[in-house]
C-alpha cells in the first residue's frame, strides 16, 4: 500500500468516526523506521475500518428538477449520516458541478446551476458512512 492510500485511509478513518482516529507510531522525514512500528500502525488502520460502517448503493434520479432527493433508508431522516456521491455515467454528461445537502428528512443531490435539469433516470453512485 502506498503512502497515499494510507494518507486517505487514515483520513476517511478519522472523518468517519465519532472519536478521533491516531496511530500508535509517527514518523519524521530522514528517520528509520522499523518494520514492527509500521505494521503496528496498519493494524490500527485496519481495526478502525473494521469499526466503522458504510454502504453504497446506485440512486437513480425521478427528475424534472434541479433536484433528485435520495429515498433510501440508509439515508432517510438522518442529518449525521455522512454521504458521498459521484455521477455514474450514462449517455449523459453533465458539465455543472453537483452538490448535496440535507433537507430535514432526506439527501438531495442538486445541479449547482439551478438552470441544469437532471434527467429522469440519471444515475449517481452513492456511499453512506454511519
Amino acid at each position: 500500500m502506498n503512502k497515499f492510500a494510507v494518507a486517505v485511509l487514515l483520513s476517511v478513518s478519522a472523518f468517519a468516526a465519532a472519536a478521533p482516529f491516531t496511530t500508535p507510531n509517527s514518523f519524521s522525514a530522514g528517520s528509520a523506521i522499523k518494520a514492527a512500528d509500521m505494521n503496528a500502525n496498519f493494524s490500527a488502520v485496519q481495526t478502525e475500518l473494521r469499526r466503522l460502517s458504510f454502504s453504497a448503493f446506485i440512486h437513480t434520479a425521478v427528475g424534472g428538477s434541479y433536484i433528485t432527493c435520495i429515498d433510501n433508508p440508509l439515508t432517510n431522516g438522518d442529518a449525521s449520516a455522512i454521504v458521498n456521491f459521484s455521477h455514474s455515467w450514462t449517455s449523459t454528461y453533465y458539465p455543472e458541478p453537483f452538490g448535496i445537502y440535507y433537507n430535514g428528512s432526506k439527501w438531495c443531490i442538486f445541479s449547482e446551476t439551478t438552470t441544469q435539469v437532471i434527467t429522469v433516470g440519471t444515475k449517481f453512485n452513492v456511499v453512506v458512512y454511519k
